[in-house]
């Protein structure tokens, strides 16, 4: 689902990930497309390779930071997508006592 609403996964319903594409094609229609097209005129001016935004063709490494587990269902994501997290030090927080104590059986929001 688009990163504004506050739609669920969309799972195998044809409707849903149709509602999704249309909302994603729109938005990007709205928001990306009118910075792209300075950054294809500048690039056209200086004799640059245009700017390609298919992620399945684009032939370059996609890096996000966060873990795969964060990922909504979806169909896996082509070999060039790369999960690079969770970034931490494992011994960084060993002298940091966790207060158990203070379970009280509600449930725990990180």
């Amino acid at each position: 689902p688009p990163f504004i609403t506050t739609w669920g996964p969309a799972g195998n319903s044809l409707l849903l990930r149709s509602r999704n594409w249309l909302a994603r094609k729109t938005l990007f229609q709205l928001m990306a497309e009118p910075v792209l097209r300075v950054i294809r005129d500048y690039n056209q001016q200086h004799g640059m390779s245009p700017v390609i935004l298919d992620p399945k063709n684009i032939g370059l490494i996609q890096l996000t930071q966060l873990p795969a587990c964060f990922e909504f269902p979806r169909d896996p994501p082509a070999d060039h997508f790369l999960y690079t997290s969770p970034w931490y030090e494992s011994n960084r927080d060993s002298a940091i006592e966790f207060p158990w104590d203070k379970l009280d059986g509600r449930p725990l929001l990180y």
